[in-house]
């Protein structure tokens, strides 16, 4: 002990009552530290992630697709969409506002109430009520997406541990909804454009048979005029275009027909939605720790300001 104190005997007096004045804060440092870290709120995070996956990127050969994937222009390629788009999109007022109006439960209330209602943004009748509503749960959120492995992890803050996974759980859903919605409609508007083709196509092509069956019936000898021949070359040509044209769009029909049932979410979870068990802020010992180092130095610094003008007048007797 003597040791430990040799140094401390070293410093000035001045010096050395500001540390034991720190020290005798400290006590007190650490109960109003313990008070705060218990009143502090908990707050729980429900986490998930999801691969956002890129199939245009994989139709592309194998060194374009790495290079793509190296240098994170993966979502860039073919009007593809990145993990990116996909965090934006987790903003959005498409998928965030059905999820203020999505019934929710908590540990302390089994009654489902709208989410917008729990978020304590102000009176129902109020205008802007939604847009609070808005910006409080886009607070709430942590997205963070990586280009690399083109995975999105998605963490939802909320204070209680059932309203956490009920949000992350509604997010993913809404995404899958709104994915699936959009990737339909685009296949269903592709396969409605083809089958107005065909048809035309198909009409086209019943035009022509019918005008050449009907060449052939008007003229039954067409080797004695070579007019005659030579329109009905013309004519078969006509038919063999039009049934090339016809054919093409009709497996292209086939083609679109298929994608649209195979059509799937382009997203893969990986991990769904955690319930939390405990909470993972404030951390208590991290808080008396900071609160404590706060009093000691605050008490240390007090005690050097108040020391200062005796210290100056003891250096100068002379002072009135």
């Amino acid at each position: 002990m003597v040791h430990l104190l040799s140094p401390l005997r070293a410093l000035p007096d001045d010096i050395r009552r500001s540390l034991r004045a720190g020290v005798f804060v400290a006590p007190f440092a650490a109960m109003i530290g313990v008070a705060v870290a218990f009143v502090w709120p908990k707050h729980y995070q429900s986490t998930a992630s999801f691969i956002a996956e890129n199939q245009n990127v994989r139709s592309l050969p194998s060194t374009l697709g790495a290079l793509a994937d190296q240098f994170g222009y993966s979502g860039g390629i073919g009007g593809t969409q990145s993990p990116a788009f996909f965090a934006d999109l987790l903003e959005s007022r498409a998928i965030l506002l059905p999820i203020l109006s999505m019934p929710t439960l908590t540990t302390n209330d089994s009654t489902p109430r709208a989410l917008l209602d729990r978020l304590g943004v102000g009176d129902p009748k109020r205008n802007d009520r939604q847009e609070r509503g808005l910006k409080k749960l886009r607070n709430m959120l942590s997205i963070t997406p990586d280009a690399k492995t083109n995975v999105v992890t998605l963490a939802v803050d909320a204070r209680d541990p059932h309203l956490a996974y009920e949000i992350a759980e509604g997010l993913l859903k809404k995404l899958d909804e709104f994915n699936v919605n959009v990737r339909r409609s685009r296949a269903r508007n592709e396969r409605e454009f083809l089958e107005a083709r065909v048809s035309e196509a198909q009409t086209d092509l019943r035009a022509a048979e019918g005008e050449l069956e009907q060449f052939l019936k008007s003229n039954r000898d067409l080797r004695t005029s070579p007019s005659l021949a030579f329109q009905e070359a013309r004519l078969r040509r006509k038919v063999d275009l039009a049934q090339t044209r016809f054919l093409g769009l009709q497996g292209q029909l086939d083609q679109a027909r298929i994608q649209e049932v195979r059509d799937t979410p382009v997203i893969t979870v990986l991990d769904t939605p955690d319930l939390p068990q405990r909470h993972y802020r404030p951390r208590r010992s991290l808080v008396v720790l900071t609160v404590l180092m706060l009093g000691m130095a605050a008490g240390y610094g007090f005690s050097r300001l108040t020391l200062a003008p005796s210290r100056a007048h003891a250096e100068d007797p002379g002072m009135t």
